[in-house]
């Protein structure tokens, strides 16, 4: 991002900001859905997270330059692990 006085910022905490809302917004939802809803995220977020990072986006919007960078090596490691070799 390019700041009036002509640098380059960093894009960091745009990211985090969106990462810290989306937390809120899993809190919320464990809230309404009760004890049974707040297992069910606990045991939903780690797969989540390892779904995001080891399927490559299908769609445009849901391209993000981090994933596509991450992804490549964590698919790698995923396959490894599926075949035994790991």
């Amino acid at each position: 991002m390019l700041e009036a006085s002509g640098r380059y910022t960093n894009v960091a905490p745009i990211d985090a900001l969106a990462t810290g809302q989306r937390l809120r917004i899993l809190f919320r939802r464990t809230r309404s859905h009760g004890f049974f809803g707040t297992i069910m995220n606990i045991i939903d977020w780690p797969l989540t997270f390892l779904r995001d990072y080891t399927i490559p986006p299908a769609g445009e919007e849901a391209w993000d330059k981090q994933r596509s960078i991450i992804v490549p090596f964590t698919m790698v490691l995923a396959f490894l692990y599926l075949f035994g070799m790991l």
